[in-house]
């Protein structure tokens, strides 16, 4: 099993949301508001995100 580091993407989105979901244990993750800050963090010059992904899909990120 080989994984893949790249920059996030737009399309990346909902695997993100999905994952982030996941590792949020001490409060219940708002679509709408992970949505904005998604676009925010991606459209940003000052914010890098990058994800992790292997056959199965996105696996984690930085």
């Amino acid at each position: 099993m080989s994984i893949n580091y790249r920059d996030a993407i737009y399309k990346d989105e909902e695997e993100m949301f999905v994952l982030a979901a996941k590792l949020a244990t001490s409060f219940k993750l708002s679509r709408t508001d992970f949505s904005r800050t998604y676009q925010e963090v991606l459209s940003s010059k000052d914010v890098d995100l990058f994800v992790a992904e292997n056959e199965s899909g996105i696996i984690g990120y930085v």
